[in-house]
């Protein structure tokens, strides 16, 4: 092992690859003291993961990488996560299914406009189709936003509410808010789901809702991945996994206050 990997390791041309390689026998290492020492569970999968997103947050913020390399590499990868305006919310709602077991996981994730994480929630639920499930992501998402205006209320000296906190709430699923916003047809599926999201959403005050294509959800994504497979640990929200914290750290370069090294 050690002649193949001295061997192969530090060629010039395949610099990418070897930088990957590197960051996954250190994620093999990290592994394996967790197993030793405090007895954790080998996943290979997850080990793969954490080396992928530690070697693209260290091309991303290495001091070495210019601010010129860093917008060419963010225009290669598509589009990112953009931050809400100040005192704005922004809640990221995503969906999966699975046509075998008819099982879907729901998930939302809800960040402030400095990329802090404020809220997330995630489930299993029972569905007949994909765009069911997006459907109820959209209403889980508005049921949070209620939920939570109306726990945290708060009255001026008047005895009035004071102004609410706009909120961004945004999917993946092109469809399911067309069809909420009254741009598209409904379809017959998920027409039930849609008119109370309407209803909800017409009496939420600054709530709007919106597309963004996967790139700039793959927080949630992961959320739902990782619930579906029975690897979300129970307190994520309040100490989010090493992949979930990488893609948190990889969005914040929009963020207001974040300066990156030139």
């Amino acid at each position: 092992m050690d002649k193949w990997i001295s061997e192969n390791l530090f060629h010039q041309n395949e610099r990418k690859s070897n930088a990957l390689l590197a960051s996954i026998l250190w994620s093999i290492w990290k592994a394996r003291n967790a197993w030793v020492f405090r007895s954790s569970r080998l996943k290979p999968q997850q080990i793969m993961e954490e080396a992928s997103y530690d070697l693209e947050l260290y091309i991303k913020w290495s001091p070495n990488t210019t601010m010129q390399n860093r917008k060419d590499k963010q225009v290669v990868r598509g589009e990112e996560w953009i931050p809400p305006t100040t005192r704005e919310l922004k809640l990221n709602v995503d969906g999966s299914w699975s046509c075998a077991s008819k099982q879907g996981v729901v998930a939302r994730i809800c960040r402030d406009h400095h990329g802090r994480l404020v809220g997330g929630f995630a489930k299993k639920i029972l569905a007949p189709s994909a765009l069911v499930v997006e459907t109820l992501a959209l209403k889980e998402g508005l049921h949070f936003v209620e939920k939570t205006r109306t726990s945290g209320l708060q009255f001026n000296e008047q005895g009035r509410p004071t102004k609410v906190v706009p909120v961004q709430i945004v999917t993946d699923n092109l469809t399911a808010a067309e069809a909420i916003l009254g741009r598209a047809e409904i379809p017959w599926a998920v027409q039930s789901g849609v008119e109370e999201c309407k209803q909800k959403l017409g009496s939420l005050p600054a709530v709007s809702m919106g597309f963004n294509p996967q790139e700039s959800n793959r927080a949630v994504d992961w959320i739902v991945k990782a619930c579906r497979n029975d690897s979300l640990v129970p307190n994520w929200l309040s100490y989010p996994p090493h992949c979930l914290t990488s893609i948190l750290c990889l969005d914040l370069g929009k963020c207001p206050r974040f300066i990156p090294r030139k």
